[in-house]
């Protein structure tokens, strides 16, 4: 009987998979992961500024070694439960120690407190800020990104090897779509730089995983011819695909509707609670040699509770300085209109031409006297693309100290303000003459004229004033708040009582402080320099990067930009960014270069650097959301299909099903010949217990033999029907007999072999 079972089950028993054996972990399997996991890892570590390296590689060695302890554990004796509960744990295992290692906390791991740790990760993907790829400092969105690598890699190492011989070309494939995924969302993310390496290093590795994986020689040939074929077409395709121009321009391609929804802005101030657009969808896109800040609007007339845009502003004031303009001063930027509605065009400085593909567009353009430049009618379309040339003064601390003190006479509009008249009439007024300074001193700015005198006492140039200006407001006790209170005359309410605001009050308190000075400012509307892409190299602006400045007229030079706006403290992306420009600007990095440290900053090297932020804040594009949720997905997959996979193989197994209905026909009477097939034990069960007996051999014999794909499996219903044919009118003794030898569930792989070793010995 024993040579029967066991002759009947070699012959039902499938091949196995190639490169493993039972309890042995497949070494070219192993090493391939290793090789493709490092790759993918690395490369997609590197989307985030100062990559970590040592983690990264932390958890590609938790995956591998997880996965070869999977493949270990088919050869442990005992029940399919066993197996299975040595399986999950490895997981559970792995899968804490690499989240451990991508930075999650160990208390945030425990189930009670997965809430928690939901609310961590979902905030990590609001704090990248629109940052694709991440260059902040956020702590918590760098967890996602490396949390997302980790999860990406367990999924992978699951897949590839769980000790389960069923699909099991289908679940390599899996994984090897999930590390080639991970590769593929990092390279498109970052500059092309040393591709063809990058390429051959990628073929190599796939070659090797072909080689480890295909069982037999002519399907290695075949991946290896399949892998020379895609090289080839990748070589002839490469210098098409090198083109500067995008294949799709899918920011243009519309569908369902319009892709950017259009955001205006009023440039003019209006202090209180910010009420302009805060969302991280694309504005502007911005091709540039340099980080700038990009000028739509000047405000140029200060009426007695704000800075707006005057109807007309002061002629021949555009801040060229006479005779011939500085060649390392002039800039050019081609800036592309995403989800920006707005008559007034982006500049890097002061306007001196535009140019523009669209005749339209060059026919409506107006350069203004104040070096800004508009549209006549509508706002430009979502993808109008134009060139503007400008002249962008970047002049060092001493050039700004040794410039003339006295204002032209073109510039004095640019040093006066209004004070609101009994009647409610405002009139201009210049704060250094003696009538206009004894006005301010019984209106409600006294308090502000008083301070700006105490700012500027014993300052030897303009320049001394405006930077002492701007490191007060940047280091005395202000702060980045944009949800300040509303108040009758906010400038005057933000710098002697409030003392919090965002870019408007900043802004507008350091102008309105300069012309009591007696010295020319205006306040610039538009963007911050946005962040930079890694692939193309252009700047992505968004509504979150729309920002106010100051600019200061100095004779001879021009105008010159200073950002007396803080960093906000644990604000993150967008206060980080502010603490960064201002050393961007052309006074901040004079100031830097002669030693001027602000608040935030800290010195290193004769140099100011911008201390690190701790968090962003704000949503997350739609890009990362995506990676994240595809990755999470990936993970559920995976484990979804291992145990789907894990179940089909018990199934599948002839031989353990096989030696188990030989044991079970024993125990019961049924005596069989060292000979007998499956299809004789079919028709002599026929015979003698009749049909529902006899099918249950014909699911084994076609699951072994049929030519059919996938025939059916025998399932719980088929036992059932199998146990009642044999133990009819047997008795309840026989029932209990053939309830054990053939139990509800099919037998596992290693329990058959076990008990195949068990009855040859």
């Amino acid at each position: 009987m024993s040579v029967a079972a066991t002759a009947i089950g070699r012959a039902a028993a499938p091949a196995s998979p190639a490169g493993t054996r039972a309890g042995r972990v497949p070494g070219p399997g192993l090493l391939a992961f290793f090789a493709l996991a490092l790759l993918a890892a690395l490369r997609f570590a590197a989307l985030l500024t100062h990559p970590p390296t040592l983690r990264v590689l932390g958890i590609v060695l938790v995956a591998g070694s997880a996965g070869a302890a999977l493949a270990l554990t088919a050869a442990l004796p005992g029940s399919r439960g066993l197996a299975r509960s040595c399986r999950i744990a490895l997981l559970l295992a792995g899968s804490y120690l690499s989240l451990r290692l991508a930075g999650v906390p160990s208390e945030l791991l425990m189930p009670w407190h997965w809430p928690a740790l939901a609310r961590r990760l979902a905030h990590g993907l609001q704090e990248l800020n629109g940052l694709w790829p991440y260059t902040g400092e956020s702590r918590r969105a760098r967890l996602v990104v490396v949390a997302a690598l980790a999860g990406a890699l367990m999924g992978a190492a699951a897949l590839v090897f769980w000790p389960a011989a069923g699909a099991a070309r289908r679940r390599r494939a899996g994984a090897l779509a999930i590390l080639l995924g991970v590769y593929l969302t990092a390279v498109v993310n970052q500059p092309r730089a040393g591709w063809q390496l990058q390429g051959l290093m990628l073929l190599a590795l796939l070659s090797l995983w072909g080689w480890a994986w295909w069982p037999r020689m002519h399907e290695r040939g075949r991946a290896l011819a399949w892998l020379a074929v895609a090289a080839v077409l990748a070589l002839l395709l490469s210098g098409f695909m090198q083109r500067s121009g995008a294949l799709i321009d899918f920011h243009d391609w519309n569908p369902f509707g319009r892709v950017y929804p259009a955001q205006s802005f009023d440039w003019n101030q209006t202090y209180g609670p910010r009420v302009w657009p805060n969302t991280s969808e694309a504005m502007v896109e911005v091709s540039a040699g340099a980080p700038r800040l990009w000028r739509a609007s000047t405000l140029d007339r200060f009426d007695g509770v704000r800075f707006l845009r005057s109807s007309a502003p002061p002629a021949r004031t555009s801040g060229l300085p006479a005779g011939k303009l500085q060649a390392r001063w002039l800039e050019r930027a081609t800036f592309t209109v995403r989800g920006l509605s707005s008559a007034q065009l982006l500049s890097p400085g002061v306007a001196l031409a535009l140019s523009s593909a669209s005749p339209e567009l060059r026919r409506r353009a107006r350069l203004a006297s104040d070096g800004t430049v508009a549209l006549s009618g509508e706002a430009p379309p979502s993808g109008a693309r134009y060139t503007v040339s400008a002249y962008v003064p970047q002049p060092s601390a001493a050039a700004m100290g040794a410039a003339p003190q006295r204002t032209p006479a073109a510039y004095a509009p640019y040093a006066e303000l209004e004070l609101p008249g009994r009647a409610g009439a405002a009139r201009s007024i210049d704060a250094q003459s003696a009538a206009g300074a004894a006005r301010i001193a019984s209106s409600p700015y006294a308090g502000v004229l008083a301070l700006a005198h105490r700012l500027a006492a014993g300052a030897g140039s303009n320049y001394e004033v405006a930077r002492r200006i701007e490191s007060y407001l940047r280091s005395g006790g202000y702060v980045y708040d944009e949800r300040p209170p509303n108040r009758r005359y906010p400038l005057a309410s933000f710098l002697l009582e409030d003392r919090r605001g965002y870019c408007q009050q900043f802004s507008g308190a350091m102008a309105l402080l300069l012309r009591m000075d007696g010295i020319p400012a205006r306040v610039a509307a538009g963007f911050l320099a946005g962040s930079r892409e890694r692939a193309g190299g252009r700047f992505l602006l968004t509504a979150q990067d729309a920002h106010a400045w100051v600019e200061v007229y100095f004779a001879g030079i021009g105008w010159v930009a200073f950002d007396p706006t803080p960093a906000a403290a644990g604000a993150g992306g967008r206060g980080a960014a502010l603490e960064h420009l201002a050393l961007q600007t052309p006074a901040g990095a004079a100031a830097a270069r002669a030693g001027v440290t602000h608040r935030g900053r800290r010195r290193i090297g004769g140099a100011a650097k911008p201390r690190r932020a701790a968090a962003h804040s704000g949503s997350g594009t739609a890009l990362a959301a995506a990676l994240v949720a595809a990755l999470g997905l990936a993970l559920l997959a995976a484990w979804w299909l291992a145990r789907a996979l894990r179940m089909r193989e018990r199934a599948a197994r002839a031989s353990g099903s096989v030696a188990e209905l030989a044991r079970a026909l024993a125990s019961l009477g049924v005596e069989l010949g060292d000979d007998t097939t499956l299809a004789e034990l079919e028709r002599r069960l026929q015979r003698s217990h009749g049909s529902q007996a006899a099918g249950y051999v014909r699911l084994l014999r076609e699951r072994r033999y049929a030519p059919a794909a996938d025939p059916r499996r025998p399932d719980d219903r088929d036992r059932r029907l199998l146990r009642r044919a044999l133990c009819a009118g047997r008795g309840p003794l026989a029932r209990l007999r053939a309830l054990r030898a053939l139990p509800p569930g099919m037998p596992s792989p290693a329990r058959a072999r076990a008990a195949d070793v068990k009855r040859d010995t």
